[in-house]
């Protein structure tokens, strides 16, 4: 590892995050415009992925029935909002005292389709990089047949921040380490608002091999991942009823689109 890329994995590892891997940027190529980094920064060289780890105790409480605010706090707004942020600043403000440039991209999404391009050749803002395919082809793991990204270190239990840079550093290889899923389909049996195809998957393409997932259901996937389905969440009353906030919720996204053409 060149001294460079090794004083800025160090920065990352001190400051918070706990895994850290480098792709090319020339691995985006062929990516939807409207995902593709180049546009956020078109003379970066490299992506940096950072991944933070959300401990197992998180969910206890989840699975138990009795303590469901840990892995909302602590596991997905305190990585996305703290946790990630400071590793970026850290590291961003070094490859700057280096002398190069280094955009920041946490974990916060914006609303799709709130802008307009800028000019014709662009794509609206923001552009939404993809954070597991990055973490793929930095080497931190597979995408899982539910979509969740599994690391050998902690299997589905973290969360990433990027960074885009024009620093020249070394790139790691993608994971080629034991399979880490079997595609034993626990996950569609197990998702509270079956999502999650058994039959149907995605295929994509990408650094030279072929990813595929199951075809998930966005919305029982937003609506079950967000407490809604009464069976297994205390926040509903009995009147809940699933099929019709899933109506409701394609409707919505029907008209917002419309909105926008």
């Amino acid at each position: 590892m060149d001294k460079l890329t090794e004083e800025i994995k160090n920065k990352a590892m001190e400051s918070g995050s706990d895994l850290v891997g480098i792709v090319s940027i020339d691995r985006f190529n062929g990516a939807p415009k409207q995902m593709d980094p180049i546009y956020i920064f078109p003379e970066a060289k490299v992506i940096i992925v950072f991944a933070f780890r959300i401990p197992r105790g998180y969910f206890r409480g989840i699975e138990e029935g009795t303590y469901f605010n840990a892995y909302p706090s602590m596991g997905y707004g305190l990585i996305n909002l703290v946790s990630a942020p400071v590793v970026l600043r850290e590291v961003a403000c070094l490859l700057e005292d280096k002398g190069y440039e280094a955009v920041p991209y946490p974990n916060i999404r914006s609303i799709i389709g709130s802008g307009k391009p800028v000019s014709p050749d662009k794509p609206f803002p923001d552009v939404l990089i993809d954070f597991r395919i990055a973490a793929f082809c930095a080497g931190l793991g597979e995408i899982g047949y539910s979509k969740i990204f599994l690391t050998p270190e902690f299997g589905p239990r973290q969360r990433f921040a990027l960074m885009l840079t024009d620093a020249p550093l070394e790139l790691d290889p993608i994971y080629e380490g034991v399979k880490l899923c079997d595609r034993c389909m626990l996950c569609v049996k197990d998702c509270s608002g079956n999502a999650i195809s058994r039959t149907e998957t995605v295929k994509v393409k990408v650094g030279g091999r072929e990813l595929e997932w199951g075809k998930l259901d966005n919305n029982r996937c937003i609506i079950a991942n967000s407490g809604g389905v009464k069976e297994t969440s205390p926040f509903f009353t009995p009147e809940f009823n699933m099929e019709e906030e899933i109506k409701k919720s394609e409707n919505e996204c029907y008209e917002n689109r419309k909105k926008e053409y």
